[in-house]
């Protein structure tokens, strides 16, 4: 009877019970190895999704301040529109919706008289403080533009 040596720095491999080769060593992850990079990649993806929505809800609100301060200025000329054609005639305060693409904003107007002095000419005009603010339905931020505005008071005044 013969009997098989072995080296000692080698050892047996076997696979379902028989002998494959000698020197072999059986290489691969283990189940806590996989846990473990699959709890990374996963908190890797997380914070891409968390970065990814915030940056659409700064451009969400980017759009809406656009959107607001254009329809700001479009009331505001409106307003002055009617301060020249008709000064006595416009409301000292207006609420209101715009219509079309965006009637999901509403607007508000305070039109008061400005306490500016004047040189005692009936023929001086008046000075009106305008102020407009824009807002969206489901926002609770405003967008609010004021200027003041001169009506009347003569040729090259």
């Amino acid at each position: 009877m013969t009997l098989l040596r072995t080296p000692s720095n080698t050892s047996l491999c076997t696979s379902g019970g028989r002998r494959v080769r000698r020197g072999c060593s059986e290489r691969g992850f283990t189940l806590i190895e996989l846990l473990v990079s699959l709890v990374i990649l996963s908190t890797g993806i997380v914070v891409v999704l968390e970065a990814f929505q915030t940056s659409l809800l700064a451009l969400a609100e980017s759009r809406d301040a656009l959107i607001s301060d254009a329809l700001a200025r479009e009331r505001l000329a409106l307003v002055d529109l009617d301060l020249l054609t008709s000064p006595g005639n416009i409301p000292r305060s207006s609420l209101g919706s715009f219509d079309g693409d965006y009637d999901e904003f509403n607007w508000s107007v305070m039109v008061s008289s400005a306490p500016f002095p004047t040189s005692g000419n009936d023929d001086d005009g008046a000075t009106y403080i305008v102020e407009v603010t824009v807002w969206r339905d489901e926002s609770a931020r405003q967008r609010s533009i004021s200027t003041a505005f001169r009506v009347g008071g003569g040729e090259g005044k």
